[in-house]
């Protein structure tokens, strides 16, 4: 799928426009042997500039600013899809998408910021970080959210979503991440008297 972006009309538009090129600029430039040879912290900054990614495409699809498009080549032209013309209710949902994808074999910070997505911006995507199924009376995603460890344990917590348009729901999309364990408090020092 290839990527369209219409001119902003506002100063707030112009802003998420320019935001979103540039990280998606920088992801781009960021090859898998890169990616490999990041330190924990380098790794958790790249998986931050995903979640963005993914919020500020959420915002220019609310917007109207971001579609995307399928790429088809010039001597093939795209099959027309068969659908009775009565029934315009979508056949089926692609899940919305979970950002960042979890560490595989290692554990995030003890907080992490989560981003959830999805290619029909008139969907709506429900929630939920407890690891039950998310219905459409769980939690209505609207922005970024964070998952925390407040724990002296590392804790494993899991995200699951759907997207639900015209009564359909999509299929549930899940991400378990491991979280560090909290770092101890501080005690509090007492004054010499």
């Amino acid at each position: 799928m290839a990527e369209k972006i219409l001119d902003p009309a506002t100063e707030q538009e112009q802003m998420l426009v320019a935001e979103y090129t540039d990280l998606k600029t920088q992801i781009a430039a960021i090859d898998a042997d890169d990616i490999a040879a990041m330190n924990p912290g380098e790794k958790k900054y790249y998986e931050n500039k995903l979640a963005r990614k993914a919020f500020l495409a959420s915002r220019l699809k609310m917007h109207g600013l971001l579609f995307e498009v399928a790429s088809t080549p010039a001597h093939q032209s795209a099959a027309p899809t068969e659908q009775d013309p009565s029934d315009d209710t979508p056949a089926s949902l692609a899940a919305p998408t979970i950002s960042p994808a979890p560490t595989q074999g290692g554990e995030e910070s003890s907080s992490l910021a989560v981003a959830l997505s999805h290619e029909d911006e008139e969907v709506s995507i429900y929630y939920t970080t407890d690891g039950e199924t998310p219905t459409s009376e769980s939690t209505l995603y609207d922005t970024s959210f964070s998952i925390t460890n407040t724990d002296a344990e590392t804790k494993e917590v899991t995200v699951k979503a759907i997207a639900i348009k015209d009564g359909v729901s999509s299929e549930v999309a899940s991400a378990t991440y491991t979280l560090a364990a909290a770092a101890p408090a501080e005690p509090a020092t007492q004054g010499e008297g």
